[in-house]
């Protein structure tokens, strides 16, 4: 996998494997304003050298997942946590992510969600 293509290929994975038209699944951090189903956004925080093999970066990404159904209601938080589940499992399925840890966040300040760090080691471009 190449660092430059991290965040669609991703993208393009969790696609493939997360259940249809259940997911708005987003590869960059543009502003998504009204959730119709759950959202899955996807964020390169950080790149560095990989310790283990030259050539090759560990790159950390956030993953950002957050249910589409309004306020801090039990629906919400059950859905929210549903969702990273979801999306936590489907990395570990990845032979290549390594999802390392899901924080509880709120989206925008209305969505309650999860962010899902992973990291992925990569080829330097």
């Amino acid at each position: 996998m190449n660092t430059s293509q991290v965040r669609a290929q991703l993208g393009a994975a969790l696609t493939e494997v997360l259940p249809s038209g259940k997911y708005h699944i987003v590869s960059n951090v543009g502003t998504v304003d009204r959730l119709a189903k759950r959202l899955v956004q996807i964020e390169l925080s950080s790149f560095s050298p990989s310790n283990n093999a030259k050539g090759v970066r560990t790159v950390e990404l956030t993953i950002h997942v957050a249910t589409h159904l309004d306020g801090t209601t039990a629906a919400a938080e059950d859905d929210a946590e549903a969702a990273a589940f979801e999306v936590f499992a489907a990395l570990e399925t990845f032979g290549w992510a390594n999802p390392t840890r899901a924080e509880k966040t709120v989206y925008k300040d209305k969505y309650l969600g999860f962010d899902i760090t992973t990291e992925i080691l990569t080829k330097r471009n």
